[in-house]
Formats: C-alpha cells, structure tokens, sequence
C-alpha cells in the first residue's frame, strides 16, 4: 500500500507536529511566565518571587494539558470522516475554519467552553487555593491566569494562515485517495452532489475505490453516474474504479470502461469530458449507458405502455419497458442503429442486454398465454 498524506492539515494539527511543537511549548511556557507575573504584580504581593518560582512550571502544566484536551477534542470528529454529513458540516469546517457552517460553530465553541471551564478549575484548585490571599485577590488571579492560559491558537481558522491554492476542479488533477480533504472537494463539485448520503475510500485492496452511497435520482441518472465517474478516475490518480450505490443497486465504473469511451482518461482535461455530456443526445434523450461500444439511449418522447418482447426462451419471455426496440437507438462514431436491428444482425445478444442498464422485464411463458 502507498504512503497516505494529507496535503492541508489544519492548524491546531500542524500545533503539535515537530519542529512547530518546540515554538508551541516556547510560547506555553511564556504565557505561563507572563500571566503570573502580571497576576503577582496585581496582587502587589511582597514575596511575589517566591510565588512565582513556586507555581510557574504548574502554570506551564496546565498550558500543556489544555493543549492536549484541545487537541483530542478537535481530532475525535475525524473518527467519523465515513459519514458524509460529519465530512461537510464538522469535519472539513474544523480543518480550515471552524465557524463556516452551523455545527461546526456549536462544536467549536462547546469544545472552547470545556476547556476555559477545564482551565479554570485547575487553576482554581492547583494554585490560587494555595494562595495567603484574600477571595478578591484570589478571584482576580483565577481570571487573570486563566485568560492567559488558554490555546487560543486551536481556535482560530487556519485558513486565515495557511492559502487554499486549488481554485478550480480542475486543479485537483493528482490527487491521491488518502488526500481526504482534496476527495471531498471534488465529490461536493459532481453532478450528483446534492444526493450523496455517504461515501467510503476503499484502499487496503485493488483497485482502489470510492464508493458513494447516493438519495434517488429521478432523471438520467446513469449520465450522471457516468461523466461523475469519469472526472473521479481523471483525478484521482490511484483509484481505478467508482460505485455508486441508488436504491440498493450498485453501478460500477472501472477505469477500461471510462477508457473505452475517452482513450486515456488521466490524460483527458475536464473540458473535454464535459463536452461529450453536454451532447444534444445527453439532453434530449435518457441514456442507458454502454452496450458492446455504443452509447444507448431512448428516443421516445413518452412511456409506451404496452411491453415490447424482446426474446424468449424455455418458460422465461423477455420484454422491454416503457419504450420500443425502435426507439432505443445505438450511437457510435455517427452510426445510428435501433436495437432491434442491432439484435437481429447479431451486434447484441439477449446476455450483452441483460448485463446493460435497459428496462428489461421477465415473464413467465404461461403469463402471456393466460393473457
């Protein structure tokens, strides 16, 4: 298995991450240095060094726990990165800036109060308690401590530090499916975005997948599975197949079949996808996708209600539904053949119809006579 990376990692991540960890500790610790000399200095105690020397490394503690508290609890949402949902409302939004969605925000700020109200108990019970000091002074420090111990840092967007190059789909080309965050993006630019329930990276196998788990789609679906599939494969360098799930039936997509229809579809630009789906054929008539080469799609403009035989053979009779085999044409290269000739001259057979995407109904032979 390749190596896996993350090409953006938020800030409160990079925080905890040597060489930067060594600056997150350097500025812990005079945080920590100065918040209890400007609380000492309040107070306007006279053995403030003593003080200080005693309790500034408990300080820098607390600054230390507050960061790893921080930390685990901005990292627990990513245990959840399968669920689409957490992916666009929590877990993206924390990685560059928190406050960009509802959830995310309440998350945030939930995760913000925890650990103030974490700081201050602590200091509280570890160091002012101790204190010879009246409850004002006392309270005072409490404040003030705590005001300069928090990780003001895991808070803030790292999109305010850290500039998103990649503008375009298009400038997704090379990545890679353990790039979480570059996946998420292209899969909230399909055509099928807005039906997508959930999705899974499946890369401890061959081919490397991605599978989406997607709402009914009530039109032209298979056009739409088709060209997602096809800017997935294009982009996406090491992953050689897509599925996409739709009312319990799986549509897959490996890399020969794209290839079959664009050559080789890593080399091919979004442009040049784009324009085969943009196809008058595409608008005007539902597609049915790939038969034997050709591109199948129905040309009826409404739903024939009777049933169409196709074949038959032993007690099973086959038909086609809500269309005629006049009316499925089949496209390649400026050729145009219906599929009942098609059928006839041997260029499909009833098993290359069967595998396709065609409304195919089975009827037992005695239905037919009965009727």
């Amino acid at each position: 298995m390749k190596e896996r990376y993350n090409s953006y990692l938020p800030l409160w991540f990079l925080l905890v991450m040597p060489p930067l960890v060594l600056i997150l500790l350097c500025f812990n610790f005079i945080m920590s240095a100065v918040g209890l000399l400007i609380s000492l200095f309040m107070l306007g105690t006279p053995d403030a060094f003593t003080k200080y020397s005693k309790n500034v490394f408990k300080v820098f503690g607390i600054t230390l726990l507050l960061d790893f508290v921080s930390f685990i609890l901005l990292l627990i949402p990513e245990f959840f990165h399968k669920v689409s949902f957490m992916q666009e409302n929590l877990i993206y939004p924390l990685e560059h800036n928190p406050y960009s969605t509802v959830v995310s925000t309440i998350y945030i700020l939930g995760v913000f109060l925890i650990v103030i109200s974490l700081a201050y108990l602590l200091i509280k019970n570890k160091i002012v308690n101790k204190m010879d000091e009246t409850k004002k002074k006392k309270r005072l420090v409490k404040v003030m401590l705590t005001l300069f111990v928090i990780p003001y840092l895991f808070f803030v967007p790292s999109s305010l530090f850290i500039k998103e190059e990649k503008s375009t789909l298009e400038d997704f080309r090379g990545t890679i499916i353990g790039n979480k965050s570059d996946i998420v993006n292209i899969l909230r630019n399909l055509n099928v975005s807005e039906y997508i329930n959930s999705y899974v990276l499946i890369d401890h196998k061959e081919p490397y997948t991605i599978y989406v788990s997607l709402k009914d789609i009530e039109y032209n679906h298979l056009m739409m599975f088709e060209s997602d599939a096809s800017v997935i494969l294009a982009l996406v360098d090491d992953v050689n197949e897509v599925i996409f799930k739709m009312s319990g039936k799986e549509y897959k997509y490996n890399i020969n079949d794209i290839n079959e229809i664009f050559g080789d579809v890593k080399k091919k630009s979004l442009t040049a996808i784009e324009e085969r789906y943009s196809n008058i054929k595409f608008d005007n008539y539902i597609y049915y996708g790939r038969l034997n080469g050709y591109d199948v799609f129905d040309t009826s403009e409404v739903c024939e209600e009777n049933l169409e035989k196709i074949y038959e053979a032993n007690e099973t009779i086959y038909y086609i539904e809500c269309s005629t085999l006049d009316n499925i044409k089949l496209y390649k290269k400026g050729e145009v053949i219906s599929l009942k000739k098609a059928f006839k001259n041997g260029i499909v057979t009833i098993d290359d119809i069967l595998s396709s995407n065609l409304p195919v109904v089975m009827a037992a032979r005695e239905i037919e006579n009965n009727s």
